[in-house]
């Protein structure tokens, strides 16, 4: 939300048309993204709070594709990832306990070190053959994993 307000405070947009947007967006700059979702979050905001609901779709119809943030595009090969699990056989076992969490759930690695460094027995539940699920209470805006796996 800060960012929002932020984005809109330093552009400071006016739109009252279709141009107006096309402008707003022409060229790459920083920040283009957190311009694109403000933008977009005070039309919608706009529209609940009586602005014409035509006018809105109009306008956010003609906004471009929302910008991309930076994608990991690294695909790891075979080989490293061999090396890398056959290196963590040797490795300590709070090192093994975080990789294999982040292997068999896929959480993030910010999120693999607060399951690690507040886990509870009591959320633990068997699902057999060496499976485990884990019920995760951890409060964040965003992507929030409510259970992982671990085996």
């Amino acid at each position: 939300m800060k960012d929002f307000i932020y984005a809109l405070d330093k552009w400071q947009p006016v739109i009252r048309s279709a141009e107006d947007i096309d402008r707003l967006f022409a060229g790459e700059f920083p920040g283009k993204r957190h311009l694109w979702l403000a933008v977009r979050n005070l039309l919608k905001y706009c529209a609940v709070h009586g602005w014409s609901k035509a006018d809105i779709k109009q306008l956010l119809e003609v906004m471009p594709p929302i910008p991309k943030t930076n994608p990991d595009n690294r695909v790891p090969r075979e080989h490293e990832m061999l090396d890398l699990l056959r290196a963590l056989r040797k490795a300590k076992i709070k090192y093994q306990a975080f990789y294999n969490l982040i292997l068999d759930s896929a959480v993030r690695p910010a999120h693999a070190v607060e399951i690690l460094a507040n886990f509870n027995l009591d959320r633990l539940e068997e699902l057999g053959i060496g499976i485990y699920k884990y019920h995760i209470t951890i409060e964040r805006r965003g992507n929030i994993p409510y259970i992982c796996f671990i085996s």
